[in-house]
């Protein structure tokens, strides 16, 4: 992945993960299925997304405490 892609794409991931991670999950995953995208590239994407998953899984958890 080039720097101007990941510059690109983080952003983006990052407000949909806070907006729809299923979402996310779906369009990558559909991504994938279209070769669109370069595998590495998804895979990438796909980490960052469920590291999100995972944090705010933890802060909810948390909250509720």
């Amino acid at each position: 992945m080039t720097d101007f892609n990941r510059d690109c794409l983080l952003p983006i991931v990052i407000k949909m993960t806070e907006d729809d991670l299923q979402c996310l999950l779906e369009s990558i995953a559909r991504l994938r299925e279209s070769g669109a995208m370069e595998a590495d590239e998804l895979a990438n994407i796909e980490r960052i997304t469920r590291q999100w998953i995972e944090f705010f899984k933890e802060r909810l958890k948390k909250a509720r405490g």
